[in-house]
């Protein structure tokens, strides 16, 4: 999976960042600020498909950790990949947040 971080919002006192991270069979995201500036209005973004790659077999289940309900997917052997779509994920970035890491996926 590319784990890179995802540009998200920037004025003249603020950066914010997200990254999705995957490991230890766990897809998390993580909201980052380079400073402790606020700003007016909350920023959002979706989340909705994530294609997970060098994975050996495919697995028994995937869940959301949020409800706690199970997650369709696709396992596809040749590319030894796990595509799992029509995620709920909404990530919202209020001014003050610092550092919030939330688990999404087991």
């Amino acid at each position: 999976m590319d784990d890179g971080e995802t540009f998200y919002h920037e004025s003249n006192c603020e950066k914010t960042y997200i990254n999705f991270i995957f490991s230890a069979n766990m897809l998390t995201h993580q909201v980052k600020l380079d400073n402790r500036c606020w700003y007016e209005g909350a920023e959002q973004q979706h989340l909705t498909t994530v294609t997970i790659y060098d994975v050996a077999r495919s697995p028994e289940s995937v869940e959301l950790k949020q409800t706690g309900a199970q997650a369709s997917f696709t396992y596809n052997a040749e590319m030894r990949s796990v595509t799992i779509s029509d995620l709920p994920f909404t990530v919202y970035v209020p001014g003050a947040t610092q550092g919030v890491k939330t688990e999404l996926l087991q």
